[in-house]
């Protein structure tokens, strides 16, 4: 364990990530650093269980972390078993991560939506007047660990308010219940 620490501590100081857009995140079979490309900001990654995807996930928050602490970048995360992000809860590293609840991932999902609200306003703003604008505004990035676990909490807590509705509705109470999910 100490040898594959040093060779991931020895990995990150050789390829430090120049810019949030494009993150040093391994060795390809030609000895060079592969990096995961953002420059139209999504990405999704995906494999069997086992297969390193965590790795890579962790990876990718060492190497933003620099852009974090810059302000370069915001993070947020959404582990709906708890199992990979847990870690990072008590960190400085990410905005909010939501652990569990389907709720809380909206909620964390709504942050992101006010956020690049937010940003595409400021650019409206800046193209139809002459101002330019300082700063850049931060990056935001969400981490999903466990996309299908996520789904499923979210249709769980439809179909539970759907129930609610019919059981309101029986009871006299008129209510309309909208849901995508």
């Amino acid at each position: 364990m100490v040898q594959i620490y040093a060779r991931l501590k020895n990995f990150f100081s050789k390829y430090p990530a120049e810019t949030p857009a494009s993150v040093p995140l391994a060795i390809d079979t030609e000895g060079s650093a592969w990096k995961l490309n953002l420059p139209d900001g999504h990405a999704m990654l995906f494999g069997r269980p086992g297969s390193g995807k965590s790795s890579v996930v962790h990876g990718l928050i060492r190497q933003l972390a620099p852009f974090v602490e810059e302000g370069r970048v915001r993070l947020y995360g959404i582990d709906p078993k708890a199992s990979e992000l847990r870690v990072y809860r008590q960190s400085s590293l990410f905005e909010d991560i939501a652990l569990d609840q389907a709720v809380d991932a909206i909620s964390v999902i709504d942050q992101v939506h006010g956020e690049l609200t937010s940003v595409l306003d400021a650019r409206t703003v800046s193209f139809e007047s002459a101002e330019d604008r300082s700063a850049p505004a931060p990056t935001a990035v969400l981490i999903i660990e466990e996309f299908a676990s996520l789904l499923l909490g979210l249709q769980k807590m439809a179909q539970t308010g759907r129930e609610a509705a019919a059981k309101n509705k029986e009871d006299g109470e008129k209510i309309t219940v909208l849901t995508g999910v």
